[in-house]
């Protein structure tokens, strides 16, 4: 079964002709890149690495009201 995640990407001209993307749904997700396709790539990149990083803050402890813990594989 394939699910897609959609994200919403608040795209910005910078200095020097680059593009600057932020996502609206996780703001701290924020990529620049030459092109649309760049921008793109980079935000991915750079949304995998925030999710890395709040799986890895939120450590491995179980909600204490869970009654068991089930992972889900997201592929971007």
């Amino acid at each position: 079964m394939k699910h897609t995640i959609q994200f919403t990407a608040s795209i910005q001209k910078g200095e020097n002709d680059w593009l600057v993307g932020q996502l609206q749904e996780m703001p701290e997700v924020i990529s620049q890149g030459r092109t649309i396709e760049e921008l793109r790539e980079n935000l991915l990149d750079a949304l995998q690495l925030v999710l890395e990083f709040r799986k890895e803050a939120a450590g491995k402890q179980p909600n204490p009201d869970a009654f068991m813990m089930e992972t889900l594989e997201l592929t971007l």
